[in-house]
């Protein structure tokens, strides 16, 4: 019976024994982690505090890595492999070349023969005169502008759009431009008389900007192709009356631009517009708003509309329609994620005119301008129930657009001129600043005059444990809005680098980043997030808990921080934890010894009374230290000491305070 009992806690002993052996062999079990973050560039400007780097990309757009010394660089182990990249991309001078100091308006054809035709006309917003025209498609109509970068026209009859480039000259040191030839050879930019508002060149030096037509390229079949927008990944989207539906001109397929898979859309697309967020927002003539994932090509009506006619978005990826039949505006919040299947306008601008609303344009105040061809007035809503209006004395107004300084722009079809508005929002008066000459023809415009849309950044690069980045060449990451990359080989981290190069005294290779842009100006790289796997084997566990190598993600602090003083709390704890393991493993260990002898003793009354001590010893000890670890933990629960370090545990510490 003795031998029965003494078998049965033995298998007890042996059950905790491994329970608590086990817990103390994980804690110095050896594993590969991925190891978040690296968070700085190894050129940026660490004096400043927030480890960012600058960038500028020119008129255009373009790269940052002309040469490798213009690159953001990050430094990383050799061999490693990269999961992730993601940084912030914010505008550090608003004043540089992100706005366009210009509004474009395209001037259509008169049967006569005698006007201009077929133009577009680059049109100062500082003083409304013309900088230069144009050849274009036939018959332009909306335009498209790239904000300091690319121009588009589409055709309201013809299936051609326009792509318009600047060009940048510097004129001659300490002397002015005025009509003649300038730039680096002198003989390759025009430089305008009115170039950001004075002579160009007048102190010397000075920026001046010309823009050339590239050419044509034709994504209908049938004329038509009345809307025209961009996406923030750089695609070009059309929407061609003629073929009812909505074309994609690839921009990596530049200069010949692939036409991807058209999105038929049953009906006219009017008006197209890009937000934020990966969504291609199409005005249709058969009364609805419809809504395309621009990654996928996939259509969804998503409100069934009166007459849609002009088609706008906001700094925040709202959308604005006109409905020409009912004269009202109606506001759609954002969607993130795919395009909804059905979406009820959030607000209503009604100018109480039965019909003629035509153009729509939203400034970054978020004021809602709009004009009506019926009454010929130009309003402005300062929320969806506060309204005013103007009349300009000109007749069949259409065309609407906002600038970077939150001027409202509006367009006469009949009269062929534009005006320019100041809204005074303390008197609640309008201004007219200025009126351009009559540009010939008849004028159109209502989709995006001035590139008034700002593009927010996120520079992104994913992939997964599974499926990590790879590839060869420069090192790329692409700029979106999303934070989601979806462009395949220009969204790729070069592990191939990582594992071939020849590493530095600390074992690591510093990367280049190539960075491009669509959009023009100054911007800030900051919260860079690099998540990488170094291919290194890593020590869990162990009792320091600062200034180590690696940190161990099985706890709640990060290991590789300095050592401050709330890490010898941390120490002090963990060496009590391994005591209270240790304790636990030794009675374990003891209580079997203790058992052994009593097998052994043969017999021996002696033997059996000082094992059967030895064991009473042993558990009362243990029983002790238990108790008296309940009796802590009650005291510091009844006084209130529940979570001090925000983990849950009084006896649980960590650095994050």
């Amino acid at each position: 019976m003795r031998k029965i009992k003494f078998l049965a806690c033995f298998a007890v002993l042996l059950m905790l024994f491994s329970v608590a052996g086990s817990r103390i062999i994980n804690a110095f079990s050896l594993v590969t982690e991925c190891q978040p973050v690296l968070d700085e560039f190894s050129n940026g400007d660490p004096m400043s505090g927030d480890r960012t780097f600058n960038i500028t990309f020119p008129p255009g757009g373009g790269t940052t890595c002309d040469t490798l010394a213009d690159c953001p660089k990050i430094s990383l182990p050799s061999g490693s492999t990269v999961f992730s990249v993601k940084v912030d991309m914010v505008i550090a001078d608003p004043s540089s070349e992100i706005k366009t100091p210009y509004i474009w308006i395209p001037v259509t054809y008169l049967p006569d023969g005698v006007t201009e035709n077929n133009k577009l006309k680059q049109v100062s917003i500082n003083d409304c005169g013309v900088i230069e025209t144009y050849d274009v498609v036939f018959a332009p109509s909306r335009t498209y502008v790239v904000p300091g970068g690319d121009v588009w026209v589409a055709s309201e009859t013809g299936t051609d759009v326009s792509k318009l480039s600047p060009l940048t000259g510097t004129a001659p040191a300490g002397g002015t431009c005025g009509n003649a030839l300038c730039g680096i050879d002198e003989t390759i930019y025009l430089c305008p008389a009115d170039c950001s508002g004075n002579v160009c060149g007048a102190v010397g030096n000075e920026p001046c900007v010309k823009y050339e037509v590239l050419g044509n390229f034709s994504p209908a079949i049938v004329g038509g192709v009345k809307g025209i927008t961009g996406d923030f990944d750089g695609n070009i989207w059309t929407g061609n009356c003629g073929d009812l539906d909505v074309s994609k001109l690839d921009k990596d397929t530049w200069p010949t631009f692939k036409l991807v898979p058209d999105v038929n859309t049953g009906g006219c697309p009017f008006g197209v517009i890009g937000d934020f967020f990966g969504h291609v927002w199409v005005s249709n003539r058969g009364n609805s708003l419809q809504c395309i994932d621009s990654s996928t090509g996939v259509l969804r009506n998503v409100d069934i509309i009166n007459s849609p006619y002009g088609i706008s978005v906001d700094k925040d990826s709202n959308i604005y329609v006109s409905c020409y039949e009912d004269g009202t505006v109606l506001k759609y919040d954002f969607v993130t994620g795919n395009c909804p299947g059905a979406l009820a306008p959030s607000s209503i601008y009604d100018t109480k005119v039965l019909s003629g609303t035509g153009g729509v344009a939203v400034d970054s105040k978020g004021y809602v301008w709009t004009a009506n061809s019926h009454d010929d007035e130009f309003y402005i809503f300062i929320n969806p129930t506060t309204w005013f209006n103007v009349h300009p004395g000109t007749t069949n107004l259409i065309g609407v657009s906002a600038d970077s300084d939150d001027y409202g722009w509006v367009v006469s079809y009949d009269d062929g001129v534009a005006h320019k508005y100041e809204f005074d929002d303390i008197t609640n008066k309008f201004n007219m600043h200025c009126q351009t000459p009559y540009l010939g023809g008849k004028l159109f415009g209502y989709t995006d005059m001035t590139g008034l849309r700002l593009f927010p950044k996120v520079i992104s690069s994913q992939g997964t444990p599974e499926a990590p980045l790879s590839s060869s060449g420069n090192f790329t990451v692409c700029s979106d809005g999303t934070g989601t990359c979806t462009n395949g080989a220009n969204c790729a981290v070069i592990n191939a680098f990582l594992a071939g190069c020849v590493p530095d005294e600390s074992g690591n290779c510093e990367i280049s980043l190539e960075i491009s842009s669509i959009q023009a100006g100054k911007f800030t790289l900051k919260n860079l997030e690099v998540i990488y796997n170094d291919d290194v084997v890593v020590t869990t566990g162990g009792l320091i808990p600062c200034d180590r190598k690696w940190n161990d993600p099985a706890t709640t602090w990060d290991d590789t921080e300095s050592c401050r003083l709330c890490h010898m709390i941390i120490l002090a704890n963990s060496i009590i934890n391994f005591l209270m393991k240790l304790v636990i493993l030794i009675t374990v260990l003891a209580l079997v010894v203790g058992g052994l002898i009593y097998v052994k003793t043969s017999g021996d009354a002696s033997l059996i009374v000082s094992a059967k001590q030895n064991v009473n010893k042993i558990l009362y000890g243990f029983v002790l230290i238990f108790i008296v670890w309940v009796v802590v933990n009650l005291i510091m629960v009844l006084f209130g000491f529940v979570d001090p370090l925000g983990d849950g545990n009084w006896a649980v510490f960590s650095c994050d305070l």
